[in-house]
This record gives structure tokens, sequence and C-alpha cells, in this order.
């Protein structure tokens, strides 16, 4: 019976020193994550992947720039031809309003032309934003940990059968809580590959600018830019809420294994919100600018 006993309290200080290490282990991805969210959220397209930046210039510059121009070459002539006509064939035109068409034909010339340093400048924005954000979830100590004196102690009243349960749902809920840190991570870089996708075709709304008619496109296409930007500002506002959510509920379950064996349910489902979070992030910052 003596030899039973130690090799049941072998096995038992065994499954005591796995279930704490897990414990402590299932919210790494999270403060990894949160450690290296800036690098993604908070980066300008140009910095986040050079290459993938310089494919997509040269695609600009090359493909869609010609069209761009062809744009504004032609909503130029409507609006000299529409001049025309509404002044009597010129017989009554001013020449303020020559002289304010080669103005607003200039500025729209120079909007196409420098079209990726007014796209940059939105997400140059919200990168500065974005750290800033950064910097105060940062400073309210959002990273998650579970070392608790109280939770140690209690797993030592657990029997062999309630400690293998326990341990069997760490390691379910810490490999859940890796692939929504692996989610995570396929957001942000699908928000990324979308953010090259509209940068490729700036100079189209930028050349639609020149009237007043066709503008409309252009203006929305800043908002969507802008929104995208101030994106990764709600991707950091939602790992601090989080972060508040799980260390406050952590607080009022107490450090009982029993009690945190029950809530495993509650964190994980707390970490699924997150997720879903995230993906509605673009979608709220282009409801705020009424961008579609």
């Amino acid at each position: 019976m003596w030899v039973i006993d130690q090799i049941i309290e072998y096995i038992r200080n065994m499954l005591i020193e796995w279930v704490i290490v897990n414990t402590n282990g299932m919210f790494e991805y999270f403060n990894e994550t949160l450690a290296n969210v800036a690098s993604n959220a908070g980066v300008s397209p140009m910095n986040w992947n050079s290459n993938a930046y310089s494919l997509v210039r040269s695609v600009s510059d090359n493909v869609i720039l010609p069209l761009a121009a062809l744009i504004i070459t032609f909503i130029l002539c409507y609006e000299l031809i529409q001049m025309i006509n509404e002044k009597n064939n010129m017989h009554d035109i001013d020449t303020f309003n020559f002289f304010k068409y080669v103005f607003k034909a200039a500025i729209a010339v120079y909007l196409l032309s420098n079209t990726f340093n007014f796209v940059m400048a939105f997400f140059d924005v919200g990168a500065s934003l974005t750290t800033s954000t950064l910097g105060i979830v940062s400073s309210s100590n959002a990273m998650i940990q579970v070392d608790s004196a109280e939770f140690i102690e209690s797993l030592k009243e657990l029997k062999v059968h309630e400690l293998t349960t326990l341990l069997f749902l760490t390691w379910l809920f810490r490999g859940i809580f890796s692939v929504l840190s692996i989610g995570v991570y396929i957001i942000l870089a699908i928000r990324m590959i979308e953010i090259y996708f509209y940068i490729s075709l700036a100079p189209v709304p930028f050349a639609t600018f020149g009237n007043k008619e066709w503008s409309n496109i252009g203006i929305n296409y800043s908002k969507v830019i802008l929104a995208y930007a101030l994106q990764g500002v709600l991707i950091i506002i939602g790992f601090g809420i989080y972060s508040e959510l799980v260390k406050s509920f952590l607080a009022e379950i107490g450090g009982g294994a029993f009690d945190f064996t029950k809530s495993l349910g509650f964190l994980i489902g707390i970490s699924v919100v997150l997720l879903v979070s995230l993906i509605k992030s673009n979608s709220v910052a282009k409801s705020v600018l009424n961008a579609h």
C-alpha cells in the first residue's frame, strides 16, 4: 500500500505541475499577440512588406495611372465643353471662369500625380494613432497571467481523475487559444492585403476629384482608406477590452481550481467574441465615416 500511495502521489504531483504549466501558458499566445500586434495593426503598407508595396506601386504607376490619366482627360474635356455651352459658345464667358477652370485642372493633375503621397499620409496618421493607443493599453498592464497561490494550493486537494480532467481541459483550451491567436494574425494579414488592393487602384478615384458629379467616388475612396487606417486603433482597443474582461473575471471567480475549471468555457467564449470583434472592426470604422 505504501508503494501504491507513493506512486499515486508522484502522479498527482506530476499532473499538478502540468496543469500549472498549461494554465500559465494558456494566455501566452494572447500576450505575445498583444506585444506584437503593433507590427501589423500600426504599420503603414510601405513598411509592412516592402516587396509587396513595390509590386503594388509598380502596377499602379504602369497600369492604373494611364487609365486614370484617360479618365481625368475625359473629365477636363467634359468640363470645358460644359463651360462653353453654358456661356453661349464662349461669347459670354468671363475671364475669371477660364482661370478657375485652369486652376481646378492644375489641382486635379497635382492630386493625380501625388496620389501615393496622399494615400500614405492617411496611413501615417493611422499608424501614429495606433501606436499611441497601444501605449495606453500597454500601460494598463494588459498582460494576463494566472499564477495565484490559492489556485496552486487548491490543486493539491484534487484527486487524480479530477487533475486528469483539468489537464485535458487546459490542453484543449490552450490549443483553442493558439488557434484564435493564429486567426488574429490571419485577420491582420487579410486587412493589409485588402489595403494593397485599394492603394493599387488609388489613381482612378483620385482622378475624379476634378468633377462635381464624379467627385463622390474620390471622396468615398478617401473615407474607406481612412477607415482602414483607423481600424488599427479599434484592433488595439479590442485587445485592451478583452484583457480587462478576462482579468476582472479571473479576479471574481477566485483562485480555486474548481471555479477555474467551470470558467474555462466562459474564457474561450470571450476569446471568440474578440475574434468576431476584430472581424467587425473594419465595418465599424467604415460606418463611423459613412464609407461604403
